[in-house]
């Protein structure tokens, strides 16, 4: 059916679209909180992980520091994020069933399999 159809593509194109404007309010707030020192901090508290091949550590130069500060920016997402669902989850007064969250994992499972073997190698 035409307009079911068209009436499907319009509101997967709505949810991506609030989908893509929640996760630019998120990136927004998260990247406006970033700081030098927050990255020096990182970096510092992180020292260990950020080494070349040879063992030897990489240099602190700017594009070190913007990987950090992306890696940071995505943590505080994250973060938002989580605060945000658990805000809604009592708000609506939300629970997860396992047997739910199981079946759920399991059926991504089987549309990852058919995805992979559709894939063209």
């Amino acid at each position: 059916d035409n307009a079911s159809s068209k009436k499907k593509v319009y509101n997967d194109a709505l949810l991506q679209y609030a989908m893509n404007s929640f996760e630019q309010k998120l990136y927004l707030q998260a990247s406006t909180m970033v700081t030098d020192k927050d990255i020096l901090d990182f970096y510092t508290q992180n020292k260990a992980r950020f080494v070349g091949k040879d063992g030897t550590p990489l240099k602190f130069d700017d594009t070190l520091k913007q990987q950090i500060r992306n890696q940071i920016i995505q943590n505080r997402m994250w973060f938002f994020y989580q605060s945000w669902l658990e805000e809604k989850k009592n708000l609506y007064k939300v629970s997860f069933n396992q047997n739910g969250l199981n079946d759920l994992l399991k059926r991504a499972e089987k549309v990852q399999a058919k995805n992979a073997q559709n894939q063209p190698q």
